[in-house]
């Protein structure tokens, strides 16, 4: 199996089981993070923990995530991934859907993310 296939597994469980600390293990030191086309890029480990543990508090509910590599090289790939869970507190079903680039080093962490995404949400 590529290291980038690796990579999105272990992001798919982190995702999953609400862990930032898992995801925050997935890359590397001094790594960037770019969760909007016209974000400024969350820049290290700790801004990195830091916005999963935020996201993961309106999130936590009957999480589901799954990802499709589209492209993967030595160093990276690309990745179309989906999700749904309840939001946390109000109760809505929220699904997103997105793409994902990613730039690995040496030892299969992610040293750059960009995605793209979008978010519907059923208030029923």
């Amino acid at each position: 199996m590529d290291r980038f296939t690796l990579w999105l597994e272990g992001f798919a469980d982190a995702w999953r089981a609400g862990d930032p600390d898992a995801v925050a293990e997935l890359f590397a030191p001094g790594a960037t993070y770019r969760d909007a086309p016209f974000a400024e890029p969350l820049e290290g480990l700790e801004a990195i923990r830091a916005y999963w543990a935020e996201g993961v508090r309106h999130s936590r509910r009957d999480v589901e995530f799954r990802a499709e590599a589209l492209a993967a090289t030595a160093d990276g790939g690309i990745a179309n991934w989906r999700a749904a869970f309840t939001s946390e507190p109000a109760g809505h079903r929220v699904d997103l859907d997105g793409i994902l680039v990613v730039s690995l080093d040496g030892q299969g962490r992610c040293t750059t993310l960009r995605e793209w995404w979008h978010r519907l949400e059923d208030h029923g």
